[in-house]
């Protein structure tokens, strides 16, 4: 008896940290000091999951300057917002971060470099990069396969490519890729096969393909390309054939050559194409039969 006793206390001590771990803050957090942050893991020891939206940003006389307070937590139900954190380098202390109920913001952290703490991120609906002026990367990324809303990716200049995306295959709205200056490269989308609503591509001054879109043979809404100044070619859209929205193309400086736009038969919407001034013939629409 005294044995059966002491084998239920073991296995109830042993049991404890799961019973302890424990969802908070169904209303949602907001941090907006390192203070708060750092005192975070002594007044919350069991929180492993935000139930509603958690928000960093900084106040302007109180910085955040790391997220380390916050490596206890395992998932957001809600939002991740990651915002106007000027003093912020990187995002250590979400490396247990495995889930997201909705979507991820981070936008405007003027100082951050990497996201890489990030990696072990496996599921999210929305992703949103935006305004993160040094971000070289977000190849912390490399776990996604579906996004269910929308991938946007904007205003980010230091952006080279979007590694770490290689295995995302479905977006189930908006996919928009905008105003990136050193994005030279879409290849990282090479396993994207189905985006549900709008594609826009625009003001990538230094994109010289569509390369990766290759296994888009359908669009469900509108697709947009415009004002991507080294643009020369459409490849990466060689098998697209029906866009059930609108297509504008307008105002790429130096494209040349639609050709990959070959097997387009159907436009739902209207096609538009102006202001691309380096075009000298419009091959590449002959199997286009319905507007």
């Amino acid at each position: 008896m005294k044995l059966l006793l002491l084998l239920t206390s073991c296995l109830t001590f042993l049991s404890l940290p799961s019973i302890w771990a424990q969802s908070c803050f169904p209303e949602g957090l907001e941090l907006k000091s390192q203070e708060e942050i750092d005192n975070f893991g002594s007044l919350y020891p069991t929180c492993r999951t935000i139930e509603g939206n958690l928000r960093s940003e900084s106040d302007e006389n109180t910085p955040i300057v790391n997220l380390r307070g916050l490596n206890q937590l395992e998932a957001v139900g809600g939002n991740l917002m990651i915002l106007l954190n000027d003093s912020l380098r990187d995002l250590s202390g979400l490396e247990h971060i495995r889930t997201i109920g909705d979507e991820l913001l981070i936008s405007s952290n003027s100082s951050l470099t990497s996201i890489e703490s990030l990696s072990g991120l496996e599921a999210v609906e929305d992703l949103v990069i935006v305004r993160n002026m040094i971000l070289p990367s977000i190849a912390a990324f490399g776990n996604i396969q579906t996004l269910n809303n929308t991938l946007y990716i904007e205003g980010n200049p230091a952006l080279e490519s979007l590694d770490g995306l290689h295995k995302l295959e479905f977006v189930g709205e908006d996919l928009f890729i905008i105003d990136n200056g050193d994005l030279s490269s879409l290849l990282a989308l090479e396993n994207l096969n189905q985006v549900k609503g709008w594609i826009t591509i625009a003001r990538n001054p230094n994109l010289t393909s569509l390369t990766g879109l290759n296994n888009l043979e359908v669009l469900h809404d509108n697709l947009s390309i415009n004002s991507n100044r080294f643009l020369n070619n459409l490849e990466g859209l060689e098998n697209l054939h029906k866009v059930g929205g609108t297509v504008r193309i307008f105002d790429n400086l130096r494209l040349e050559d639609i050709s990959a736009l070959g097997k387009l038969d159907s436009i739902d919407g209207f096609f538009s194409f102006t202001d691309n001034p380096s075009i000298r013939q419009l091959e590449g629409l002959n199997q286009l039969v319905y507007i």
